[in-house]
């Protein structure tokens, strides 16, 4: 039984091989056209102008000019990581992200999408390569995100778009503050220095932007008092939304929760068309006409704008980001006004002001998800020849920006894999193994490995043929599954073959176990783009040459 399933897992890597090789998805990049893009969670504006202008970022200081670097971009409200990972690529507007936060509601057919769902939904937005880069954000392991960031250099020769998700410094300012935070950004320059260096010159397009901010402050929870006073009238809190039971007026409580909670703001759906936000000093209304808003206050101009010298307009959304991009509430009436026309939005936006966030167990010293400037602004950096065109201004729409730069593949990936030829000999024994390995088609490979006594390689003696298929792959690892069939002599063996290779800069190891055999390893160093020398279990010695 066993032979049988190892025979049809060999040969049905045959027949599904041919179907890879004719994937739309195949592309063999052309040198100014590959893309480097770094995803830099969880940084403000106010807090990278500070540390650039201050010297504390000599890297990118050194990398990007002043007309590369966008200071204010404005992005997705509400400012939380799965909303702009899931939406930013395809250029979806927040009235119709589909991830709008970790927790929501799905109005057709009615569901609710929890955090575990919505972290699934968010990882896979990423790429193949980087669905990883999120476990480099807990704690402890961040030091690998520096390791597999210099290693994304090497697959620009082979992909057309490189992702990559840099999380450690969003959780550093969750779990420990604003110090830790900022020194965490100083780390990421040092790794961009090195990653820099890595590319050797080579002509490559680089985007670094950022999803959100982090406001620091007094950590505040408010959810206590939210159940007692909401009662059965409440679905679900998931800040800053409240989601209420169907045909629950969210009027009957804004009041409430303002006057009985420590939430400074409260913004809800008055009618269609206009919102009203209330807060201690007076109200807000957003009134929405013909792809326009209009801002109004009664008794305190809370959010600053008149004082800024708007006059009651009503503006489109670059006119609005044109006016506030400095102001303390940066796009407020667009980005509120936006999420509440989304479907999957709750009933009811309720935030604090500056110098307060809101408190969790992941969020101890930081968080973010409000519409200040310290959580909405954030930067974005561009270099390369197919960027030149690309306008840098003061101020830009994140939404906006894989719109405004053509033809990214992001779904791209090579041809096909590297071939390869490997020659070992162990010194003690006398003995040799030749390897070759040919690849049809991206993700899936095939060998014949030759173990013989002389110096010349015989299929007298003993060989393995083998395919094997990609299940994963990330920056800094691959795991392979397959078959293979053992001929030694008189007797033929089908084997069960699992290969991991582990990659760190120019070093590599790879493991392969096959279930009728010693595993074997090789640590390898690249000395080239086409030369590996290696060793073997630590008694062969040898090279390995890719075509």
């Amino acid at each position: 039984m066993i032979r049988k399933v190892l025979f049809m897992l060999f040969f049905s890597l045959t027949i599904v091989s041919p179907l890879y090789s004719f994937q739309d998805d195949a592309v063999e990049p052309e040198e100014e056209s590959r893309f480097l893009i770094i995803h830099l969670d969880g940084v403000s504006s106010e807090h990278f102008i500070e540390m650039l202008q201050g010297g504390q970022l000599p890297n990118i200081e050194a990398y990007f000019e002043d007309d590369d670097i966008i200071n204010h971009a404005i992005t997705y409200f509400p400012s939380k990581t799965p909303n702009v990972i899931t939406s930013i690529k395809k250029a979806i507007p927040p009235k119709d992200s589909r991830v709008p936060s970790w927790h929501f509601r799905n109005p057709d057919p009615y569901s609710i999408t929890s955090m575990p769902r919505s972290f699934l939904q968010m990882a896979f937005s990423t790429s193949r390569l980087s669905v990883t880069n999120l476990i480099y954000g807990i704690q402890g392991l961040h030091w690998m995100a520096g390791i597999a960031l210099q290693n994304s250099a090497d697959f620009l020769s082979e992909y057309p778009v490189v992702q990559f998700y840099w999380f450690p410094t969003d959780t550093q300012g969750h779990f420990n503050g604003e110090e830790a935070y900022m020194k965490e950004i100083r780390r990421f320059d040092r790794q961009f220095g090195k990653l820099v260096k890595r590319l050797d010159s080579k002509p490559v397009n680089i985007i670094i932007y950022s999803d959100h901010g982090i406001a620091f402050g007094d950590g505040l929870k408010p959810d206590k008092e939210i159940r007692n006073l909401l009662n059965e009238d409440l679905e679900f809190f998931s800040y800053p939304v409240i989601y209420l039971q169907e045909g629950v007026n969210p009027a009957d409580y804004a009041e409430l929760l303002l006057e009985n909670t420590e939430l400074d703001f409260i913004f809800y759906l008055e009618e269609a068309g206009l919102v009203k936000g209330l807060h201690a000093d007076g109200s807000i209304r957003f009134r929405y006409r013909e792809g326009r808003v209009r801002c109004e206050f009664s008794s305190s101009d809370i959010l600053g704008y008149y004082e800024s010298g708007y006059n009651g307009e009503f503006l489109t959304i670059d006119e609005w980001l044109e006016m506030t991009y400095e102001s303390r509430y940066t796009g407020a009436p667009v980005n509120i006004f936006s999420y509440l026309s989304n479907p999957r939005s709750g009933e009811m936006i309720v935030m604090f002001d500056e110098g307060k966030f809101y408190q969790t167990p992941y969020s101890k010293r930081g968080n973010h998800g409000g519409f200040s400037h310290y959580e909405m602004s954030v930067p974005i950096l561009l270099k390369g020849p197919a960027l030149e065109d690309f306008e840098v201004k003061e101020h830009f729409w994140l939404p906006e920006l894989f719109m405004e730069i053509k033809d990214l593949d992001f779904e791209g990936h090579p041809s096909r894999d590297s071939h390869a030829v490997r020659r070992l000999y162990n010194f003690k024994s006398g003995t040799a193994l030749t390897e070759l390995e040919l690849s049809p088609t991206y993700r899936i490979s095939y060998g014949i490995t030759l173990y013989h006594d002389s110096h010349i390689p015989s299929f007298r003696n003993h060989f393995n043929v083998w395919g094997k298929a990609d299940l994963f792959r990330s920056y800094l690892s691959r795991f392979w599954i397959g078959a293979a069939l053992s001929v030694e002599k008189e007797r033929n063996l089908p084997i069960f073959l699992i290969q991991y290779d582990l990659n760190v800069g120019k070093l590599s190891l790879e493991t392969r176990i096959l279930t009728t055999q010693k595993a074997s390893f090789h640590i390898g160093y690249q000395v080239n783009d086409w030369l590996r020398v290696e060793t073997a279990n630590f008694n062969s010695a040898g090279v390995r040459l890719t075509f």
